[in-house]
């Protein structure tokens, strides 16, 4: 069995910097590079945005910044436009573990016509590259000793998966 799923939103934005009130330039790019990362992941706990020595306004300049999340780190590839605007594109995916396990477990029981559960392990959310996979437990609800391998694999930034069931 294989599915795809929508989990998240893809990740772009365009800000307009200006720094204002004692603020860097690099201060309010990092600032609200952040922003845009809360604002795709409301809820989600976002650590500071670190572009390192590479940030450069220059007009059709581009430089990554990351920021940490979950279990790894948030790349966003930042280009500037002519116009003083930072263009802010994530470049991998914050899976929702929890919403995978759910959408997992309900086409399974759908599928196989009993209950069965999905464990992806304690976190709520993982980093993972585009074309990532990763493996999570589907187990008989009534016999959690009897389960498979379920291998999920990120298809695209915007969080859209695809899954299946292994033998064993």
């Amino acid at each position: 069995m294989k599915y795809r799923r929508l989990l998240a939103l893809a990740g772009s934005a365009i800000i307009l910097l200006a720094a204002c009130g004692g603020t860097s330039r690099e201060d309010e790019l990092r600032s609200q590079v952040g922003d845009v990362l809360r604002g795709e992941f409301p809820g989600i706990d976002i650590g500071p945005v670190n572009c390192g020595d590479a940030i450069d306004f220059t007009p059709g300049s581009s430089f990554q910044c990351t920021a940490k999340a979950a279990d790894g780190l948030i790349r966003t590839q930042v280009t500037m436009d002519e116009d003083g605007r930072a263009r802010v594109v994530r470049e991998n995916a914050l899976v929702d573990l929890d919403r995978v396990e759910l959408e997992v477990a309900k086409d399974l029981t759908e599928g196989l016509g009993t209950p069965i559960g999905v464990d992806c392990g304690d976190e709520s959310f993982r980093v993972e590259e585009v074309g990532a996979s990763f493996e999570c437990r589907a187990f008989a609800a009534e016999n959690p000793d009897d389960s498979r391998g379920v291998e999920v694999t990120v298809d695209d930034l915007s969080g859209t998966i695809g899954w299946r069931l292994l033998d064993s």
